[in-house]
């Protein structure tokens, strides 16, 4: 167990032997490179947790990463570690943490199928099969629960229906309000030319004026609620 400060001339120099060699850094107490009786160089990093059970987890390889990396690696572990973090732990937690697919495949049998009727499992297993498995199916759970990924595709996505809606009700308004508008500030338009033909009793204008803001509230109200099927795939017409 030799003690150097580690680069890249030591660790390519590094020759292997019939067990284990460990070439410990001393710049950064705990890191080291590993070289195995086959001649692999494996960085690793050695702490011991809260609870003073020893910890020794990989770094990466000599060639996929330099020296200079993984020290980099190394100190970041260990600050994590002083912080009462076990990063061990945490990644073999990560790496059997489960699918959504898997997840979901819980949830129907679990749960869905006990609490729910028929028609809904059968929904429910629609869904995800539509959505949510061809979108998240092969990620893990936990790389799926973070907060902006949460917000952006879920909280936002539901949040933008009702905020869609009250822009719509309020175009609408502001189309009523033009003739208001137009004959106060003597803005000359729609507005003013509805007023001008009430005034001057043009009723074919009138009708005319009258069938456009309706087909111009028509069309608002249609695009706000196809806009409905691209913010939330569960509502169908």
């Amino acid at each position: 167990m030799a003690k150097i400060k580690l680069t890249k001339t030591i660790v390519d120099a590094a020759k292997p032997g019939a067990q284990d060699i460990e070439l410990r850094d001393t710049l950064v107490p705990g890191f080291l490179c590993k070289v195995t009786p086959t001649g692999r160089k494996v960085f690793m990093v050695q702490y011991r947790t809260n609870a003073g059970e020893r910890r020794k987890p990989s770094i990466g390889q000599f060639g996929e990463l330099t020296v200079e990396q993984a020290r980099s690696l190394a100190q970041d572990l260990l600050a994590e570690v002083r912080h009462g973090k076990d990063p061990s732990s945490l990644k073999a937690a990560a790496r059997q943490a489960p699918t959504v697919k898997e997840l979901c495949t819980r949830f129907i049998e679990d749960y869905s199928k006990a609490h729910n009727k028929p028609s809904t499992v059968e929904g429910n297993l629609k869904y995800i099969s539509l959505h949510i498995a061809p979108a998240l199916g092969g990620m893990k759970v936990p790389e799926v629960i973070s907060e902006v990924r949460v917000l952006m595709r879920h909280a936002l996505v539901n949040a933008a229906v009702p905020i869609v809606t009250v822009i719509g009700i309020g175009i609408a308004l502001l189309i009523g309000g033009v003739v208001v508008t137009e004959t106060v500030f003597a803005i000359p338009g729609l507005g003013q030319l509805t007023v001008d033909a009430v005034l001057s009793r043009d009723y074919p204008l009138i009708q005319a004026i009258t069938l456009f803001f309706s087909f111009i509230y028509v069309l608002i109200n249609l695009l706000v609620d196809l806009s409905y099927l691209l913010l939330d795939p569960r509502i169908r017409y």
